[in-house]
């Protein structure tokens, strides 16, 4: 069983803010565990798997 990390874990490991971590949470495109009703967890697996693929955020069209 892998570890169980919160957004702000992903978020470190990802380079990313936890927004936008929970945003790539929301869209489905990071799978998230709920072990109670607020808690949201993330596998170490799944993070793991998104930076092999080359996961880079997106840049917003305003941003420079």
């Amino acid at each position: 069983m892998s570890k169980l990390l919160r957004v702000p874990e992903v978020a470190d490991r990802l380079g990313l803010q936890p927004s936008t971590v929970r945003k790539l949470i929301y869209l489905r495109q990071l799978p998230a565990v709920r072990p109670t009703k607020r808690a949201v967890r993330v596998r170490e697996e799944d993070v793991e798997a998104l930076i092999r693929v080359g996961y880079r955020p997106r840049r917003e069209e305003g941003a420079r």
